[in-house]
């Protein structure tokens, strides 16, 4: 019986062809839409983490319970103490990020890496493809220096050798010993692959200075394991009481901060990323609802026209439920067959969707059409194959024998079909309207994030990263010697207007920073406590380069030696939160225990703030920033930013020769101009608006295309009646007027019903359109007038077509 259906199904399928094919193209690609996007949903939301019993993990961070800001990073010193004193956990480990030159198998090459504790390889329990992972005894000072390689740098710079364990290898100039090599996968330790220097290919031992000083310094992030069937909220409840014992006992370091407890498939993905994510998935079902709506009025009006035939058929024996399961089958090979062309589809899009999604986004690269992602699509079709048949199929195997034989299936089905396909144009341009309010809402808020003040210049801007190897800058005097050797080198090359060097390039990742307010001003008695401020690390010339005004004071000049006191210079914002009432020039700061005299105010700065290891973006605020003199605070890893006289790219080669001039070994990292951060910073909200757009006007196109078929067929059913009209008198003018007001009485009740749809999820896009408000009455007005004209438009064709029926032969068809 199964066989015979499926024969009769094709037989039924082939008769009609291009009812077929349109229904199967509008699934497919709605099918393969869906599939693409949950492709990259279940890479990097759903999907675990490749680690044993991944929820036990979770990662630590510190917060400022003045400012309520949680800080990514962690202090050394009190990792240490969480790691002695702890009960909860299995194990606790702690990760930073580093650059490493490597100049063993090739030229010399700046590569990422992440010093780490030993204990990281037992929270993770990832175990090496090679070798062995560190242990306890490599972190020790005394001990051998020893290297773990990731996969990637394995295969790529040394081909993959076997025999790699063992041998040593020269990391920024010293030796170190190769004593494993991890998979892929052990790159994710939360979001740490998004730091300064992209995803760690070198993993060493991490040896921390005890030093009491050192533990205000916030560098580190930290992971754990919970131990068996320890809940999260007891850990939790755990690590705040550590803290509050910790603030007791170092009130220097530690007053006012306390601890918080994520599980780490939650810090993983950027919060921005994951609602973008979440709102494409929910914009691309909402297309494959309106493609089901479309392919759903297709099979009404195909089985309108079968209705002679089923009629038959039940004359001759075949009850109701063997007519429905007959054009349930033709509904589910429908499906199946748009199931396989859009998963087909999704597969073949794969590089382009990857290509898409912004840099940074995690486990990216395990996106793929796995087993769960084809069950996904799979589903997707079945489901799709009920919503678009089981009412087609219900409604016409409803047969009256008696009508059908004296109107010899004439318009038998008129009536109830209409309404039913009525119905659902009003639900498909209902979506259509709430995805495009929602796509016209992101998009004015990007353009207005494009063209927001950022406070500098990012264009014919260029950085790159170098980083000086300890071994051969063993202390600050030689660093401080190269980077002016460098700038004095780059400013007498006659392509450049200004260089400078910085801890970090605006929109790049940087660091954070608690500082206190003076005892005595407006800021102590309202009793403000430290608050968090970006902290940079820069050379005079900095402000010049990005052309950040300097308010008052002046900037850091050849005065500002290692020798001289300590000065600093504060953003415009931070000099209102320290010293409201006061002139900021001359007052000081605390960093480290040593005391800087503010020497300059410079205007705020977009693309500074910190979220951890991620850049800032314009559609932030500005956050209070601090900047120190590199002279007096020399760094060995340095961002150089140089502004040319002609594009930034065309001086690459004259930074890479004074580089080499000045030492051989060394390598630049991330050389790229400033304009690709900033473009980087847009990434997220760019996908999702660009994304929305599509899928928006790919609803509207759909729910235009319905409502032209619907007209259409309706206009076709009516010819008897349009024609007996015309030969009784009636115009051209009220022809095309009773067919346009029956598809807009339709199509405008599906506008209202959708401008009060987006009108009540306005507040889910709150937080994804910068300075639009959600329920901006100038966007509903728009967007409900041009899906008015465009339901007008799909209305018009039937309406000419209606016009020019020749009486004649309507009544001689009939």
């Amino acid at each position: 019986m199964f066989k015979q259906d499926l024969r009769d199904a094709w037989r039924g399928l082939r008769r009609t062809p291009i009812i077929t094919f349109a229904a199967v193209l509008t699934l497919a690609l709605g099918v393969g839409a869906t599939t693409a996007v949950f492709s990259v949903v279940h890479a990097v939301l759903l999907r675990p983490l490749p680690y044993p019993e991944p929820d036990r993990l979770v990662e630590l961070f510190e917060d400022n319970l003045t400012t309520g800001s949680p800080m990514m990073r962690v202090s050394a010193l009190n990792y240490l103490s969480w790691a002695e004193r702890a009960r909860y956990f299995d194990a606790i480990a702690a990760v930073g990020s580093a650059g490493f030159t490597v100049t063993d198998g090739g030229d010399p090459e700046l590569v990422s890496g992440s010093v780490v504790s030993a204990s990281l390889f037992h929270v993770l329990s990832v175990p090496p493809i090679v070798g062995r992972t560190m242990q306890q005894d490599d972190e020790h000072r005394a001990s051998p220096r020893v290297v773990v390689l990731s996969e990637s740098l394995w295969r790529r710079r040394f081909g993959g050798d076997p025999h790699m364990v063992g041998r040593s290898i020269a990391l920024d100039g010293e030796p170190h010993q190769v004593v494993g090599v991890m998979p892929r996968a052990f790159r994710e330790v939360g979001r740490s692959q998004i730091g300064a220097t992209g995803a760690a290919q070198i993993f060493v031992p991490m040896r921390i200075d005890r030093t009491p000083e050192n533990r205000g310094n916030r560098t580190l992030r930290v992971v754990a394991r919970l131990r068996p069937g320890v809940p999260l909220n007891q850990a939790r409840d755990e690590m705040r009481a550590l803290a509050a014992a910790m603030e007791q006992e170092f009130p220097a370091t530690n007053a006012s901060w306390s601890v918080r407890i994520d599980r780490l498939t939650d810090t993983m993905l950027d919060p921005q990323v994951e609602r973008s994510l979440r709102l494409l998935f929910s914009a691309v079902a909402v297309v494959l609802l309106i493609a089901c709506a479309n392919v759903a009025n297709l099979l009404l009006a195909r089985g309108t026209r079968r209705y002679a035939e089923l009629s038959v058929r039940a004359a001759l024996g075949a009850g109701r439920g063997r007519l429905v399961r007959q054009l349930l089958t033709e509904s589910a090979c429908l499906a199946l067959i748009s199931g396989a062309v859009g998963v087909v589809t999704a597969a073949t899009a794969q590089p382009l969707v990857r290509a898409l999604m912004p840099a940074g986004v995690p486990r990216l690269d395990e996106m793929r059409v796995d087993a769960s992602v084809l069950a996904f699509g799979l589903v997707v079709s079945f489901v799709s194959g009920l919503v678009f048949g089981v009412v087609p199929a219900l409604r016409a195997s409803r047969v009256d024998l008696s009508r059908s034989l004296t109107s010899a299936g004439r318009g038998s089905m008129h009536s109830s079909g209409a309404r039913l396909r009525r119905t659902l144009i009003v639900g498909q341009t209902a979506l259509a309207t709430m995805l495009l309010v929602s796509a016209a809402l992101l998009v004015q808020g990007f353009v207005r994030l494009q063209r927001v003040a950022l406070g500098f210049e990012p264009a014919n801007v260029l950085t790159t990263r170098v980083s000086l190897p300890r071994s051969a800058y063993p202390d600050a005097a030689r660093a401080v010697q190269f980077y002016d050797g460098l700038l004095t080198a780059l400013r007498g090359s006659g392509e450049l207007q200004a260089v400078a060097i910085a801890t970090s390039a605006p929109f790049a990742p940087g660091v954070r920073a608690s500082f206190r307010p003076p005892e005595t001003g407006r800021a102590s008695a309202a009793g403000i406590g430290s608050q968090v401020a970006a902290e940079h690390i820069v050379s005079g010339d900095y402000f010049r380069v990005l052309g950040i005004p300097v308010l008052a004071g002046r900037s850091f000049d050849e005065r500002d030696s290692s020798e001289s006191a300590g000065v600093a210079v504060v953003s415009r914002r931070m000099a209102r939160l320290f010293w409201p009432d006061a002139d900021p020039i001359g007052q000081t700061l605390e960093r480290a225990g040593r005391t800087h005299e503010v020497v300059g105010v410079v205007g705020d700065v977009r693309g500074s703030d910190v979220q951890g290891l991620r850049g800032g973006g314009p559609d932030r605020e500005a956050r209070a920033a601090v900047y120190f003199a590199a002279s007096q605070l020399p760094q060995r890893t340095m961002t150089l930013l140089v502004r040319p006289t002609g594009e930034p790219t065309s001086v690459i080669n004259t930074i890479r020769n004074a580089v080499r001039q000045l030492d051989p070994r060394l390598a630049l990292q991330q050389t790229r101009p400033l304009r690709d951060w900033h473009a980087d910073s847009l990434a997220p909200t760019r996908l999702t608006t660009t994304l929305a757009a599509v899928f928006a006007t790919s609803a509207l196109l759909l729910t235009s295309i319905g409502i032209y078929g619907v007209l259409a067929y309706t206009v076709a059913s009516r010819t008897r009646e349009i024609g007996v009209r015309i030969a009784m008198g009636a115009t051209a003018r009220s022809v095309t007027g009773l067919v346009l007001r029956d598809g807009m009485t339709w199509a405008g009740g599906g506008i209202l019903i959708g401008l009060a749809g987006a009108l009540a999820a306005a507040r889910l896009l709150a937080t994804l359109v910068f300075e639009v408000t959600a329920r901006d009455p100038i966007t509903f007005a728009t967007v409900g007038s041009a899906v008015a004209l465009v339901a007008l438009i799909a209305c018009a064709v039937p309406a000419a077509r209606a016009v020019r029926i020749d009486p004649t032969m309507a009544m001689r068809s009939e």
